[in-house]
């Protein structure tokens, strides 16, 4: 008897747990989730567009220019834009709202597509 009981309740674990993973994008359901409220784990990394001062760099100084950029998450083979996060830094190591890249990141908001770029538009928190 106590064998079975410890058996369903394993079972009802499992079936929670399957649950509640259910509201995480699968990177290669993408396109099935664009208009729904999503949460992704990737990793934080700068977008393509960074922006930097011109300033020459010296060998004393090499991390001289002052850089921006929007943040997206590396999620499986998807890169994915995270609206409301800045990163800001210099051209050898930049933060993102705080966090370094390649730090692991948990993004929450309604997904949308423009054009051929996948973008989570954040919940307040």
């Amino acid at each position: 008897m106590q064998r079975e009981i410890i058996f369903l309740v394993l079972v009802i674990a499992a079936a929670f747990l399957v649950q509640a993973c259910s509201s995480y994008v699968i990177a290669d359901n993408l396109e099935d989730m664009v208009g729904k409220k999503v949460r992704v784990i990737g990793i934080l990394a700068t977008d393509y567009i960074m922006k930097c001062t011109a300033e020459f760099c010296s060998e004393d100084n090499p991390c001289c220019r002052t850089c921006s950029s929007g943040a997206v998450l590396i999620a499986g083979n998807n890169t994915i834009a995270v609206e409301e996060i800045i990163c800001s830094g210099n051209n050898c190591k930049m933060l993102c709202n705080g966090m370094a890249e390649g730090s692991e990141y948990t993004a929450k908001g309604m997904l949308e597509k423009n054009g051929n770029a996948y973008v989570i538009k954040r919940e307040k928190e």
